[in-house]
């Protein structure tokens, strides 16, 4: 919801479902072959400050999605919330098949975070 308002695709999207199937993994990205010719003790900041920010990220992340919608809602944009229980059904279905390539354990993770 907050890159949709900061990315001002409000300005031409006045609708705007709260689907919940986006997890943002909030990682740092950098080339392997730059991150490698860096000094160790930047190296070490670098990722020190990015475990920082993600927990930073991650706890406020509610907070910062109730000023988007609030912020949505005085631009003029109609959020809806749909039934997610048919979408979640259909999810199911593909559970086996990813058992395979990705372990029982993630599948059985992700299934509790449906519950």
């Amino acid at each position: 919801m907050v890159t949709f308002y900061t990315s001002k695709h409000h300005e031409v999207a006045k609708n705007y479902a709260i689907t919940n199937h986006i997890f943002l993994a909030d990682t740092l990205w950098i080339s392997e072959k730059h991150f490698s010719r860096m000094p160790a003790d930047i190296k070490k900041i670098m990722i020190d400050a990015a475990k920082e920010t993600q927990v930073f990220v991650r706890n406020n992340r509610a907070e910062r999605d109730k000023k988007a919608e609030e912020m949505l809602k005085a631009a003029g944009v109609t959020l809806t919330y749909p039934d997610l229980k048919p979408f979640i059904e259909i999810g199911r279905k593909t559970y086996p098949q990813f058992e395979e390539k990705l372990g029982k354990e993630l599948i059985k993770k992700i299934q509790a975070l449906v519950q």
